[in-house]
């Protein structure tokens, strides 16, 4: 078979064995709908209004800029009512953000009303874990017990919501633009009396929007650890999650499992620790496989044998990433059904790559996001951080000119 003909064959051969091997993943169970998942609830538009022209805006209000306790991360700009006020900046000699508590950068207030005084606060806390701004805000809105009367995601870095809160026996509508910058979640929550929402909405929602972060990063909230199968691939992963890997008995099959553990202390002050979450990473060499089918079939045999089968497909993974030393990849999550007990329902995700001559199974099994969504979202981020920074090395699989030259007739 001409060589050239063989380049083309080999990447769709692998491509179709890999969306081969996710149909046959999965089994009858009990899919989410979108009427009942989490994420999709909480989306809801927020109301379109005509509003003012650039130029009236600008002439209407008076622009503010700041960089808090001298913290590129914190400074921001935005422009509000020339009627307004800005308080004092409180200052800190040794300023540390909480991972708990919100610490006040600025506040900015109305002239005084027979109702109550419209405000705008900004205000900042740190990322504990690796989360979007989708899930901290969803997650911030649980605990809190709010009701959200819309909600839009703009990007994984900046949400947008409205609400309506009761503050000292006064009801308000809070507008809220929530962005993650670095290792920070920075948040301007712009506050109308419920009387003066109607006249003010238009300017509650050009002051909000106006407001900008000045120098955006890109961080990973937590340090990382590495491991290495040999000198095939190397796995980043984050320090909060417990490495559990046997003895590399050989280059043909081997496998690692990170597994997010919390420590339950009880009144008497007696410690034990709950599984909240599970990545099994599973390397095994084209020629060791008799099919890939098979290979899928062990899988699902080992999450069976742990009381875990395979249910409804919920959706493709589409913006997940992969290295460059990734040939092909695909990412599905399904249903998790708990074999031995209903008390608790889980999601199953399911990465399969490929590098030429070893191909990746990649699989989470955590708590539904409808069951204990702050645990999801931290687990599906870390199963993210784990599988987009996979790198493997191709230079023991590649020719001199880095393409895969494969003789396909006896597959």
């Amino acid at each position: 078979m001409p060589e050239n003909v063989l380049y083309m064959i080999k990447p769709v051969f692998v491509f179709c064995l890999l969306v081969f091997t996710l149909l046959v993943f999965s089994q009858a169970g009990h899919a989410i709908s979108e009427d009942n998942d989490i994420i999709t609830r909480f989306r809801k538009p927020l109301p379109e209004l005509e509003l003012l022209s650039k130029e009236a805006f600008y002439e209407k209000t008076t622009a503010y800029s700041g960089m808090p306790y001298n913290d590129k991360t914190l400074a921001y700009s935005l422009r509000v009512d020339k009627s307004w006020e800005k308080s004092p900046e409180k200052g800190a000699s040794n300023f540390l953000l909480s991972n708990k508590l919100f610490s006040n950068l600025a506040l900015f207030n109305s002239p005084p009303s027979v109702v109550g005084r419209s405000r705008l606060e900004i205000k900042a806390v740190n990322l504990e874990y690796q989360l979007t701004a989708e899930q901290w805000y969803i997650q911030y809105v649980l605990e809190s017990g709010y009701t959200l009367e819309g909600f839009v995601v703009h990007n994984k870095k900046k949400v947008e919501a409205l609400m309506i809160v009761m503050d000292q026996d006064i009801s308000y509508v809070v507008r809220t633009l929530v962005h993650i910058n670095g290792t920070r979640v920075v948040i301007a929550e712009h506050y109308v009396p419920l009387p003066l929402w109607q006249a003010g909405q238009v300017m509650q929602e050009q002051v909000l929007n106006s407001f900008t972060l000045l120098h955006l990063e890109d961080a990973i909230v937590e340090e990382l650890s590495t491991f290495q199968f040999l000198d095939i691939a190397v796995i980043k992963y984050p320090v909060s999650w417990k490495k559990k890997s046997s003895p590399i008995r050989s280059i043909e099959r081997m496998s690692v499992k990170f597994v997010n553990v919390r420590e339950i202390t009880d009144k008497h002050k007696r410690s034990e620790t709950s599984i909240e979450g599970q990545i099994d990473i599973s390397v095994v060499a084209l020629s060791a496989s008799e099919s890939f089918i098979k290979e899928i079939e062990l899988y699902k045999r080992k999450l069976e044998s742990a009381g875990i089968l395979v249910g409804d497909r919920i959706g493709r993974i589409e913006d997940m990433r992969y290295s460059d030393s990734i040939r092909f990849g695909t990412t599905e999550s399904y249903v998790g059904i708990d074999s031995t007990s209903d008390y608790i329902d889980y999601e199953l995700w399911f990465s399969a790559l490929s590098t030429g001559d070893y191909i990746f199974f990649i699989t989470l099994i955590t708590p539904a996001r409808n069951e204990a969504f702050p645990t999801w979202a931290r687990n599906i981020e870390s199963y993210r951080i784990i599988v987009e920074r996979m790198v493997v090395n191709q230079n023991d699989f590649d020719d001199d000119d880095g393409r895969d030259v494969v003789d396909i007739s006896d597959q």
